[in-house]
C-alpha cells in the first residue's frame, strides 16, 4: 500500500501518483506522436506514400525495407567493382536483384553519391 501524503484528501492520489501518471502521458504522447508518420528519403525530402492510416505505414515499411536492399546492392557492387554503379538498370543487368515497385512508383538513384530511393512518378 502505498502511504498518502499529509496534505492528501479522501480520493486524491498522491503527488507522486499523479506526477507519474502526468510523465506516463507525456511519454505515450511524444511516442504516438512519431510513430511512423514520417518516411525520411535517403537524400531527399520526407514523403508519404500512403497517407495518413495504418495502409500507409505498412507502405513506408515496405518502401524501406526495398530501398535498403538495394542499397545493400549498390554498395556490394561498389565493393566488388571499385565503382558506384552508373544506373540501377546497369545493376540490373548484372543481376543484382532490383524489385518491381508498386504502380506509381519510381526508384531514384544518384550515381555520384550512390543514394537511392524511392518517389512518386
Amino acid at each position: 500500500m502505498i502511504p498518502r501524503s499529509r496534505n492528501a484528501t479522501a480520493g486524491q492520489a498522491p503527488r507522486f501518483a499523479r506526477a507519474v501518471t502526468a510523465a506516463g502521458a507525456l511519454l505515450l504522447a511524444a511516442f504516438l506522436a512519431g510513430c511512423g508518420m514520417v518516411d525520411e528519403r535517403v537524400g531527399a525530402p520526407p514523403f508519404h506514400p500512403g497517407g495518413v492510416g495504418w495502409e500507409g505505414v505498412t507502405e513506408q515499411a515496405e518502401f524501406r525495407r526495398i530501398v535498403r536492399m538495394v542499397q545493400g546492392s549498390v554498395n556490394e557492387f561498389e565493393d566488388k567493382q571499385g565503382r558506384l554503379p552508373d544506373s540501377l538498370t546497369e545493376l540490373s543487368l548484372l543481376g543484382y536483384g532490383i524489385p518491381a515497385l508498386k504502380k506509381g512508383y519510381r526508384y531514384w538513384y544518384d550515381p555520384r553519391s550512390g543514394a537511392v530511393g524511392v518517389e512518386r512518378k
